[in-house]
């Protein structure tokens, strides 16, 4: 819980330090139609590294038929896989993960939704 809050946290300042435009700068006309900007980076997140440890009893005829993945959230319901760690051999085994994490991107884009004509504009700062 506490990195999700680090997470969100850093994405605010992320936001707060970068002014642009997303749609347009001039009004435009959006009629009875959802549009989209182009997305954004507006910043990278340094995932804390954290020591994971594993156990497996084995059994397995190849190494890949087990997969721990490490994944971070903003929202609890869309994913990142940001690491990832199988065994190194197919018997019973106990061993160490250190992710290696790179900056993930944070990405923006803006939706605008209307049911009627109207002319709109959009940046933040």
């Amino acid at each position: 819980m506490k990195n999700i809050v680090l997470l969100c946290s850093i994405l605010l300042c992320a936001l707060c330090a970068h002014a642009q435009t997303i749609i347009v700068g001039s009004l435009t006309t959006v009629n009875n139609t959802t549009a989209v900007s182009t997305t954004n980076v507006i910043g990278t997140v340094a995932i804390p590294r954290n020591v994971f440890t594993f156990q497996d009893n084995g059994g397995m005829a190849t190494t890949n038929q087990l997969v721990f993945n490490v994944q971070v959230s903003v929202d609890t319901n869309s994913w990142i896989t940001v690491a990832s760690s199988s065994p190194t051999g197919t018997n019973a085994a106990s061993w160490t993960f250190i992710p290696n994490y790179s900056a993930q991107p944070v990405l923006m884009r803006l939706q605008v939704v209307t049911t009627t004509n109207v002319a709109v504009a959009a940046s933040y700062q």
